[in-house]
């Protein structure tokens, strides 16, 4: 990368015969710009990595390309089993309903409620109108909805729009879509930046 980056790994000595996360020789430039260069790393299963460096050094390029969001210029990502670089599109869609993301922007629905925010990360499962509002989902659906809201702490703001909630919450509802997903791997961009330190050391050890 172009600025220095530090990277913090939590462990649980569980080792994985294939890492849940190759990176090798990943490269990104913009106009003639690297942000990345050559980059190279694993994840195992069960581990937790934390990337830390100065804005611009390239950690949210990195996230996005990891999914193809953005497209690397060069180098080779395997993720979940899947070669993500050679995926094509209709098999990258499906990828990405693995990944659970949570991006400092909470990319929700303002106007109606959590609970039915929290439901559309259903959409992973399954589609159409009963996994777009809490009103036509079933039963089941939005009791693991309500439980996901219940273990970011805001079970009591259900029925609540979405721009009625502070920033913190919004955050939280967002990790709480994500949780709905039920995803195999999580990556997060910030996740704690708009809490306050006792919820953002809460989401972060959920998240863990």
């Amino acid at each position: 990368m172009n600025l220095p980056l530090g990277v913090i790994d939590h462990g649980t000595g569980v080792t994985s015969v294939a890492p849940v996360l190759s990176v090798s020789g990943l490269t990104k430039s913009y106009d003639g710009r690297t942000i990345l260069d050559g980059l190279d790393f694993v994840i195992a299963e069960r581990q937790s990595t934390a990337l830390i460096g100065a804005n611009g050094s390239g950690k949210s390029t990195l996230l996005r390309c990891l999914i193809r969001l953005t497209e690397p210029t060069e180098g080779r990502i395997d993720m979940l089993g899947q070669n993500v670089t050679a995926l094509p599109p209709r098999d990258l869609r499906r990828f990405r309903a693995e990944v659970g993301i949570v991006w400092q922007r909470h990319n929700l629905v303002p106007r109606i409620s959590a609970l039915s925010n929290v439901i559309h990360g259903v959409q992973s499962r399954m589609s159409g109108p009963r996994s777009w509002f809490q009103a036509l989902a079933p039963a089941n659906v939005r009791d693991e909805a309500m439980a996901c809201l219940d273990r970011v702490g805001l079970a009591d703001r259900a029925v609540a729009r979405v721009d009625s909630l502070s920033g913190g919450q919004q955050q939280r509802v967002a990790i709480a879509r994500m949780l709905m997903q039920r995803p195999a791997f999580i990556l997060a961009d910030e996740p704690d930046a708009s809490l306050d330190p006792q919820t953002g050391e809460e989401v972060m050890a959920l998240l863990l």
